[in-house]
Order: C-alpha cells, then sequence, then structure tokens
C-alpha cells in the first residue's frame, strides 16, 4: 500500500488508527473539518482495561480515574450487584477521562498527520485508487478511505441502517461528593431513570460525573426541577449527596447500526458504523475494538493485491458488525429490563440481581466481556 490512508475525522478514534498505523510504518492522512481548538466541555469517557491498553501502547498518557468497584442497584428494592477489580484479578475495572483533556493528548500524538479545516467533497475511483478532493481542491490518491467522523457522517450515509428511538434523554454534568468515592461507581435503576456515578478529575481536580437517562415524558416540562426533586433520592441510594458543579447537558438518546461497515474504498469504525444506549459506558470502547481490528486487517494485508485487501476488510465489517450487533441488543434487554413497572417482573429482576450477585463465575465473566478482549 503506497499512498497515505486518508482517515476521516480527528476525534480520538481517527486519531488512535493514524498513530498505530504509524507505528507500523503505514503512513495516513486524518482530516478534520473544524479548526484546532478543543472545546473545553464537562464530558467523561470510561475506558474498559482493552482500550486503555491501546491508548497506552501508542504513548498517551493521561489524567484517569480508576474504577476498582462497581455497585448496581435497584432503587425500589434490595436487589444489587457488586463487581470488584480484586475479585477477578484485574488492575481495575474501567477508567474514566475527561474527554477535551483526551482528545487534546491524542491530537498532538498524531499532529504531524492532521490536517484541519478539510473534509472531503468528492471521491473518483480509477481502478485500484481513489483520487479525494478536498475543501480546499487538494487532490490525495489513497487505497482506503477510513470513515471515523461521526454518527452523521456523509461517507457513511450510502449504507443503510436500523435505528431505534429510546424516547428518553441522557443529562450529564459535574457534582461534588459529600463522601469520597473510594474508586468506585454505582448505577441506581429507578422509575425515575437510570442513574450513573463515576469518579473523575479535571484540571487536577476531583469530581463525579453524574450521568442520567430519563424518560421523555418524565421531563416533558423540563429537567431542572426533576433533578432538583430526585437528585438527593436517588444519592441516598447509595449513601452520598452530591452538589451540581456544572452546566447540566442533556441529548437525545437512540442506536444504529450499519448493514454494512465497507463501502470500499470506505470502511466505517465508531459511531459511523454504530451507536449504543450509554447504559454500560461501552460506545468508545467498540469504537476501540474497531479501530483495533481494522488496524490489523490493514498490517496484515499491507502488501497484498486488491483483491485480498478488500476481502479482508469484508472480514472485518462482518465481524465487528455481529458483534456490535450483540452487544447492542444486550443493551436494549437490559433497558427494557430496568424499564418495566410490573411488580412481578420487579420482584423478579430483584431475585435475578441477588442470584447473579452470588455467582462469583457470571460476574467474572460479565466483567471480563466487558473489559474487552483477551491481550
Amino acid at each position: 500500500m503506497q499512498q497515505p490512508i486518508v482517515i476521516s475525522g480527528a476525534g480520538i478514534l481517527g486519531c488512535y488508527i493514524s498513530c498505530a498505523l504509524s507505528l507500523q510504518g503505514i503512513d495516513s492522512i486524518v482530516l478534520e473539518k473544524k479548526d484546532d481548538e478543543v472545546e473545553d466541555s464537562i464530558r467523561t469517557i470510561t475506558l474498559n482495561p482493552f482500550s486503555k491498553n491501546l491508548l497506552d501502547k501508542i504513548g498517551i498518557e493521561n489524567d484517569y480515574s480508576m474504577i476498582d468497584k462497581m455497585e448496581v442497584k435497584d432503587f425500589d428494592g434490595t436487589g444489587k450487584i457488586v463487581f470488584k477489580s480484586s475479585e477477578i484479578g484485574m488492575d481495575h475495572l474501567a477508567y474514566v477521562s475527561d474527554f477535551s483533556t483526551l482528545l487534546m493528548a491524542i491530537r498532538k500524538k498524531a499532529s504531524e498527520k492532521i490536517l484541519y479545516k478539510e473534509e472531503i467533497i468528492d471521491i473518483d475511483n480509477k481502478g485500484d485508487l481513489n483520487e479525494v478532493t478536498l475543501s480546499s481542491g487538494k487532490v490525495i490518491t489513497t487505497n482506503l478511505i477510513i470513515s471515523s467522523d461521526g454518527k452523521n457522517s456523509k461517507l457513511a450515509n450510502k449504507i443503510p441502517k436500523s435505528d431505534k428511538d429510546y424516547f428518553q434523554t441522557a443529562l450529564t454534568f459535574l457534582a461534588s461528593a459529600e463522601k469520597d468515592m473510594n474508586m468506585s461507581a454505582f448505577q441506581i435503576f429507578s422509575d425515575n431513570g437510570i442513574c450513573a456515578f463515576m469518579p473523575t478529575r479535571k484540571k487536577g481536580e476531583d469530581f463525579v460525573t453524574v450521568v442520567w437517562s430519563i424518560s421523555d415524558d418524565l421531563i416533558e416540562n423540563g429537567y431542572e426541577d426533576f433533578i432538583e426533586e430526585n437528585l438527593e433520592k436517588i444519592s441516598r441510594k447509595i449513601g452520598n449527596s452530591f452538589q451540581i458543579r456544572s452546566k447540566v447537558q442533556s441529548f437525545k438518546l437512540s442506536s444504529h447500526n450499519r448493514s454494512s461497515y465497507i463501502d470500499f474504498p470506505v470502511v466505517l469504525v465508531g459511531d459511523s458504523a454504530h451507536s449504543i444506549h450509554p447504559l454500560a459506558g461501552q460506545g468508545i470502547n467498540l469504537g476501540f475494538e474497531d479501530a483495533n481490528s481494522l488496524v490489523k486487517k490493514i498490517i496484515k494485508t499491507n502488501d497484498s493485491d486488491t483483491i485480498n485487501f478488500k476481502e479482508s476488510l469484508n472480514v472485518y465489517s462482518n465481524e465487528r458488525r455481529l458483534q456490535n450487533e450483540i452487544m447492542l441488543k444486550t443493551m436494549d434487554g437490559f433497558v427494557a429490563l430496568f424499564n418495566e413497572r410490573n411488580p412481578y417482573i420487579r420482584f423478579l429482576r430483584n431475585f435475578g440481581l441477588n442470584a447473579f450477585n452470588q455467582s462469583k463465575f457470571l460476574k467474572s465473566f460479565f466483567v471480563k466481556a466487558a473489559s474487552g478482549p483477551i491481550k
């Protein structure tokens, strides 16, 4: 593969792919339609050990908040599951990062490959090669275009997708905790939504990230009063108290999965290919699994002919689409289960949570699955 690979989108995944390919001597160009300024935000992301390890391998240093224990509780019952890293022989269950800080770090690592204020406006197939015309008028010749430019990617729009609207809104904000979180995260399921509390650091200061998924009908008149009425109730379930320390951001919740992750010469990764309910914080981690799988396929077929290269990318598409579909359906099942208000279902749900909590084998299996592929 003599031509540089073109990567659309200088987000975390796009920059990671560029850096990982560079370590193998494979050239790339990363296009970013916006300028190089990273907007400060309250957004955080939760990395599993697999994703964190991939970033470590390309030399990314970051100020993470570690999670060693995760408690899942039913607000209206006694059901709970407690996951501990020590029970399954892992250093940590997860790593929480300020999104802006991590994005700046990985963009700095990939800086020599990034072209800002540039996007693809035309792709002209020339046999085994493709001429990519950019918004500046510049033309790049390439064998492959990687779409890592988000859910609304123009490059991905030709490929059909299945959509699901959860009729929920996610509210997220930073808070201070009355008691130290002690590297613990909590997730509370109630009639007032799914509320997650995770330790995080921003500019050297300790906070708690709150992500609250709420049915739209509960906040149709606004969410300010809803938060004021319910935050303290839910936080008492975990024996803590929180004060909001940032603005509240909201976004509608939906998921999608495309029928294929390839429309040669374009191949999709991350949100351009799929999205998922934030219930388990797996969106970015599925994206890293996409990226890792794609990088391996590119490295393996770097000097192959075009036919073998296309076949390898088709394997990537089929494997990753299946795995992501399984995770998507699993999360949909959890969302439906914990939105159920039937008292009999609730009783069985609480019983099931407690039974699950007693099984070291099931807990170990679940956590290792959520931690990503075996290295």
